[in-house]
């Protein structure tokens, strides 16, 4: 069964930076899926709150 979400293909740092916006959706609702315990959940808010806060120039672009 496919969950019908795009395989994230994540190469670097600044990959990842750039795929930020819509990874940023799938770990939200990673966070608020049930099952994680809540220590998992505030790692989930914290991953959140830094990586919003990420520019260009804090991954070498």
């Amino acid at each position: 069964m496919s969950s019908g979400k795009k395989k994230a293909e994540i190469e670097d740092v600044f990959d990842f930076y750039t795929q930020w916006p819509e990874l940023r959706d799938r770990i939200v609702a990673l966070r608020e899926k049930g099952g994680l315990t809540a220590e998992d959940q505030h790692i989930l808010s914290w991953m959140i709150h830094v990586m919003d806060r990420v520019g260009p120039s804090d991954v070498g672009q």
